[in-house]
């Protein structure tokens, strides 16, 4: 069986998502790009693009 190919953008929203849930980032608490890229070791780029789907 092939592996699913996920993009990083859909694994750091997966990421975001779950740390929002389970209360990491506050209600209306904003969101550092350059801070969320560096903690989970990726570009600026995926986390933007994962943001926008939040």
């Amino acid at each position: 069986m092939r592996p699913v190919f996920r993009s990083k953008p859909e694994i750091v929203h997966d990421m975001l998502r779950s740390s929002i849930i389970h209360g990491e980032y506050r209600p209306g608490e904003r969101l550092v790009i350059d801070e969320v890229a560096a903690r989970l070791g990726v570009s600026q780029i995926p986390v933007r693009e994962a943001v926008r789907q939040l």
